[in-house]
């Protein structure tokens, strides 16, 4: 099946299409968008931030509108899962030298989101930082002990869900007590529409955007 979207300079109202062809399945249709985008010069950071990204968020939406089913959400999962890790080839054909720089990237305790994570680790493989991807629903003893193992220059955290907040919270200063030299960045659905400060330790920093997360690590690259 060839997808249809309107792969132009981002995606509008060709979304719904597309998110309707992903909770039916339509693995062939999906990926065919993804192959269509690529061939109109989009690289992976477009593709992670104005497709997938965006897809999953209108999933979350209609499943929590009673909309679609926990089978349908999974099935979304999945596809996305599988088209993210399509994308590991060109990675490893553009990624930039190695910076000497290194980071975890994890989903809190009760996070089980992973889909966020895994597109942060394949993009700092591509900046040129060594990703240690730890996945969903990581303990906070081990990841403390692996921090203390590790000493990375970044700890990462991708959070879906707002009421896990108060863990990443307590998590984050955790982390700065053990490794005070460690930048902790996290993003994700559950900051995007947040009005309030968080009580974060200092080096703990909020992205909304994959953009404003590479914007970010670039400066960190030319020091």
């Amino acid at each position: 099946m060839r997808s249809k979207i309107n792969v132009g300079s981002k995606i509008n109202g060709e979304l719904t299409e597309y998110v309707d062809h992903l909770v039916q399945g339509h693995t062939s249709y999906c990926q065919n968008t993804v192959s269509e985008l690529l061939s109109k010069g989009w690289g992976v950071l477009d593709i992670f931030e104005n497709l997938f990204y965006p897809s999953m968020v209108v999933v979350g939406e209609r499943w929590e509108k009673n909309e679609l089913s926990v089978a349908q959400e999974h099935i979304a999962t999945c596809i996305t899962e599988t088209l993210i890790t399509g994308l590991y080839p060109k990675i490893i054909q553009e990624k930039r030298a190695f910076s000497g720089l290194k980071a975890i990237i994890a989903c809190i305790e009760n996070e089980h989101h992973q889909l966020g994570t895994k597109m942060i680790s394949y993009l700092l493989e591509l900046w040129g930082i060594q990703a240690i991807h730890l996945g969903a629903d990581v303990p906070r003893t081990d990841l403390m002990i692996l921090t203390k193992t590790e000493k990375p220059d970044f700890i990462m955290f991708s959070i879906t869900i707002y009421s896990n907040m108060p863990i990443f919270i307590e998590t984050a200063k955790q982390l700065y007590s053990i490794s005070p030299e460690s930048e902790i960045i996290a993003g994700g659905q559950a900051f995007y529409n947040m009005q309030s400060r968080l009580n974060l330790p200092r080096n703990a920093k909020i992205f909304k955007t994959l953009t404003n997360l590479k914007n970010y690590i670039d400066l960190r690259l030319e020091k």
